[in-house]
């Protein structure tokens, strides 16, 4: 106990020693294509979202750099939810052109978003001077936008690949926008031909493998720190530990980084290239140990089981259970095949959890979010049980575990007690008629060792591990 106490305090400073501010946002820019001729000009119009409480990055460090033509008019920034800017464009070299977009914070890496066309060749040179032409309407989602989140090494190396303006001191618009236009990408040139930015991509191709991991940003090693530590306090068969680890992983994974990346999200974000570490480590470990992650980190299962009112406990049937947690595995496939054909991160409009952690976000994502917390007083992690996508990976996984759970047969005597309500997770289920003893489901069990409190003869302690 001693020492899993001095691992606690030690994680703990670590913590508080590195912590940087939180900072997290999404871009959106519409239209994201167009087709002009020579010399028009297109208005633009960026939406920021701030997806955390609160945001540090001033608004006029959005760098926005041109490939194809100049800025005419750079705008200035309209605060609200979301912010906007409409700034316009004159497209001067017929090809392709492209509008880019970045915002860099330490919590959500590179941020990118783009607008790409095509200019053609005017036909004489009165063609369209100074005319504002219609763009053609694209559909865009009236949700927040869905940027792809970047892992601490993608984040790296792309912005060694990039001529980014990210230490800018400018507090005003104006001040922003002339350092945009007098941007050399701004009037019609092109990564390729900067040499600071040829500079960029040799250093970045000359990192070792360590200083790219020690560039990993702050959030992705809080992440780690807690996943790895739960299994260490796992292992170690600490449960005294287990909730107040959980009240820990509530305060920094969820309300410190406002749920950012998503717990849950990571298993869509890895389709459109992002958060891949971040899915294969607690993957692995189900692999191995079972849903250790669920148990003994996960933010959002801490909210629900905390919010659940033991007097109030609702049992749900065998039958009805049992059906239940299908939806999961729904709504991973349906989720799943959204984020791949439209390659955005559509899970985010409906995230309940990172609303509780923001006080933000879609209608739909509040009522979902209300809805859990309500029926998480009379049933334990109903969202975990039922809705889950990364939770119906997870089932997949841990069933087949290295180390199974399950009864010590030499200590149980068949008395029934762990089937009748006490799992979060209603996974021991039934006694096995051949053996006499309860069948653990090790796809559901969260390895939480609470079993083992209600067996008066501890079978189960703690769901004991076995080989």
């Amino acid at each position: 106990m001693r020492k899993a106490i001095i691992l606690l305090a030690a994680f703990l400073f670590v913590f508080l020693s590195f912590a940087k501010s939180v900072l997290a946002c999404e871009i959106k820019l519409t239209p994201s294509t167009f087709t002009v001729k020579a010399g028009d000009t297109v208005s633009f119009t960026l939406e920021r979202y701030q997806t955390h409480r609160r945001c540090d990055v001033p608004l006029e460090d959005t760098s926005i750099k041109i490939t194809g033509g100049e800025i005419v008019d750079p705008g200035v920034w309209q605060r609200g939810y979301p912010d906007l800017l409409t700034f316009t464009v004159r497209f001067t070299t017929p090809g392709e052109a492209v509008v880019h977009v970045e915002r860099y914070c330490e919590k959500e890496g590179l941020m990118v978003t783009e607008a790409k066309g095509t200019v053609l060749a005017a036909q004489d040179s009165s063609s369209g001077e100074g005319e504002t032409v219609p763009v053609p309407q694209v559909t865009e989602p009236e949700n927040p936008p869905d940027t792809r989140e970047l892992s601490g090494e993608q984040a790296t190396e792309e912005a060694g690949q990039e001529n980014h303006n990210y230490g800018s001191t400018s507090t005003s618009p104006d001040e922003s926008s002339d350092a945009t236009l007098n941007d050399p990408l701004t009037n019609g040139g092109t990564a390729e031909t900067l040499p600071s930015c040829e500079a960029g991509q040799n250093a970045a191709a000359d990192q070792s493998w360590l200083e790219k991991l020690s560039a990993t940003p702050l959030h992705y090693w809080l992440w780690y720190g807690f996943i790895f530590t739960g299994l260490i306090l796992y292992l170690l068969r600490l449960e005294a530990l287990r909730k107040p680890f959980l009240i820990l992983s509530l305060i920094v994974l969820g309300f410190y980084l406002g749920g950012c990346p998503c717990a849950v999200g990571v298993v869509f974000k890895i389709l459109i290239g992002g958060g891949i570490a971040l899915f294969l480590i607690p993957v692995a470990i189900s692999v191995i140990w079972g849903r250790v992650f669920c148990g003994w980190t996960c933010p959002l299962g801490a909210v629900q089981e905390f919010v659940h009112a033991g007097k109030l406990g609702v049992r749900v049937p065998d039958r009805m259970d049992k059906y239940l947690k299908y939806l999961k595995f729904v709504i991973l496939g349906v989720f799943g095949y959204l984020t791949i054909t439209t390659g955005n991160y559509i899970w985010g409009d409906y995230e309940p959890f990172k609303v509780l952690f923001n006080f933000q976000g879609t209608a739909t994502a509040t009522a979902i979010l209300l809805i859990t917390l309500l029926v998480s007083l009379f049933i334990e992690r109903p969202f975990c049980r039922y809705a889950c996508p990364l939770g119906a990976v997870f089932v997949l996984t841990s069933r087949s575990v290295l180390r199974k759970v399950g009864p010590d047969a030499q200590k149980c005597t068949g008395c029934k007690l762990c089937t009748r309500g006490s799992c979060a997770m209603n996974a021991i289920r039934y006694v096995d008629s051949a053996t006499g003893l309860p069948v653990v489901d090790n796809g559901e069990c969260i390895t939480c060792l609470r079993c083992g409190d209600v067996c008066p003869k501890r079978a189960l302690p703690g769901a004991q591990l076995r080989a």
